[in-house]
């Protein structure tokens, strides 16, 4: 883990920042991991992510910086999800335990916070 240092930009599209539980803030370079915390980073999108994703030790923020994207969510893989849009500007939370994953309609960059331990993917049918 990278530490955090006063009056150094880093980008959030290589580096997460990790709001730790004992609340600290430091980078995280793309490799590193933590055990506790919310780690906060933005990612441009130009094609719908391929797996379905979840966190079941807390709720998942996103928030669509600009472009336009949907939000598929769902109980279970298997099962019909529900379709939520995001335009520029908007937020969506993603309750604990929920699958997700995001449909691109326009290129995008999504801010997304979640917590550092427990999430889990699937590869989307």
């Amino acid at each position: 883990m990278t530490e955090s240092k006063l009056n150094e930009p880093f980008s959030l599209f290589n580096t997460s920042a990790l709001l730790g539980d004992n609340l600290r803030v430091s980078a995280l370079d793309s490799g590193d991991s933590a055990a506790d915390g919310w780690t906060v980073g933005v990612q441009h999108i130009a094609e719908s992510w391929a797996e379905w994703r979840r966190h079941p030790n807390g709720d998942a923020f996103l928030f669509l910086l600009w472009g336009a994207a949907i939000v598929l969510t769902t109980n279970d893989t298997a099962e019909e999800s529900a379709m939520n849009d995001l335009k520029a500007a908007s937020a969506f939370i993603v309750p604990s335990g929920t699958w997700y994953r995001v449909m691109v309609e326009e290129p995008a960059n999504l801010l997304t916070a979640v917590r550092a331990d427990g999430a889990e993917n699937q590869p989307a049918s």
